[in-house]
């Protein structure tokens, strides 16, 4: 057998006991190829994105069975929200449609709507703005 034959054979043991020692103390490795390229790039998981501004609204002045005033911020600039109203115990995402505003430059947006005639003897009522790229909130008022 020549020098080179058994410096491979050698030298290709060692490398297979470093791998089993590597495996047996739970430790990563990469192989390299016999061209001595590297291993290829794995793509991290994409990232979740949480909007910095989270869109809310504010409850304001209310007369009671006829209209509410509310105020929003958080959701796209010079976006048209619907505004819907429910009973109290829903997130109003099927409720009466009572009107549309548009956000200004930042974002936020004062309306006031008119209380539908279904919903004007409930004691609660839930408000929901929605619009632009899947925002929303809502918010439940005192009737």
């Amino acid at each position: 057998m020549s020098e080179s034959t058994k410096n491979s054979k050698n030298t290709t043991n060692i490398i297979l006991i470093v791998l089993i020692v590597l495996l047996l103390l739970g430790g990563a490795f990469y192989l390299v190829s016999a061209n001595n390229s590297a291993p290829e790039e794995t793509v991290p998981p994409a990232e979740t994105l949480i909007p910095e501004i989270v869109p809310s609204i504010t409850i304001g002045a209310v007369e009671t069975g006829v209209s509410v005033t509310v105020s929003a911020q958080g959701f796209p600039a010079d976006t048209e929200l619907t505004a819907k109203m429910d009973k109290e115990d829903t997130d109003a995402s099927s409720g009466i449609e009572v009107g549309k505003t548009t956000t200004d430059e930042t974002g936020v947006m004062t309306a006031t709507y008119t209380i539908p005639a279904e919903l004007a003897e409930e004691s609660r009522i839930t408000i929901r703005l929605e619009g632009g790229a899947g925002y929303w909130a809502f918010n439940i008022f005192d009737n």
